[in-house]
């Protein structure tokens, strides 16, 4: 019965970790235990934008509580390619106003942020609207399982701001932070790899 596994090669690209902790070279070997495999906690993560079959390689050995394995064992490690963000973009038009590019207290501004592939989400993403010097969160709408998502920002009653608005995507690792994984199960975080910031002249008034 396994009962731990011995670490001896390191991946040559790439990040082998341990309860989130990158595994260095001067640990070697490490042990690792069948519980913490079970647990989900050694992980192994590609350098940004990596993908492709048998694209690295790292060995171990086996220890079964009484003996382990004389010859280590070689892992090959495939790393499936995510959806990429290929633009992000305001496409709301205002309703109210003298102007057609003014919007007024409690109507939505809306940004796209379209894919490269259909995603489906799973979690609260969000992105950030900056508005002047100001960071405005901006709440997920619609869109799951399309190449477009939609996301809205509802302009406060008084706010005020003639100039350029940009979009940037807010990691998934914020305490909103969403996922949206692919029809093949490959997971992109909103903000993760790249992809695309606009700006565009608006006015926000009450």
């Amino acid at each position: 019965m396994l009962e731990a596994v011995k670490i001896m090669l390191l991946p040559g690209n790439g990040t082998l970790t341990l309860d989130s902790t990158a595994i260095p070279a001067e640990d070697l070997p490490k042990e690792v235990t069948k519980a913490e495999i079970d647990d989900n906690k050694l992980k192994y993560a590609p350098p940004e934008d990596a993908n492709g079959n048998n694209y690295t390689t790292f060995q171990f050995k086996v220890n079964d509580g009484a003996a382990g394995t004389a010859s280590a064992y070689t892992m090959t490690i495939n790393v499936d390619s995510v959806p990429d963000v290929t633009q992000v973009a305001i496409t709301s038009t205002p309703t109210s106003g003298t102007t057609p590019k003014k919007y007024a207290g409690g109507e939505k501004i809306q940004v796209t942020v379209t894919f490269d592939e259909a995603v489906t989400l799973t979690g609260d993403p969000v992105i950030n609207l900056e508005v002047g010097t100001n960071s405005r969160p901006s709440a997920y709408g619609s869109g799951s399982t399309m190449t477009p998502l939609v996301f809205e920002y509802t302009v406060m009653a008084g706010q005020q701001h003639r100039g350029h608005h940009s979009q940037r995507p807010c990691g998934a690792e914020q305490p909103q932070g969403g996922r949206q994984p692919d029809a093949a199960g490959h997971h992109r975080a909103v903000g993760e790899r790249g992809g695309g910031e606009g700006d565009r002249a608006e006015e926000v008034s009450h």
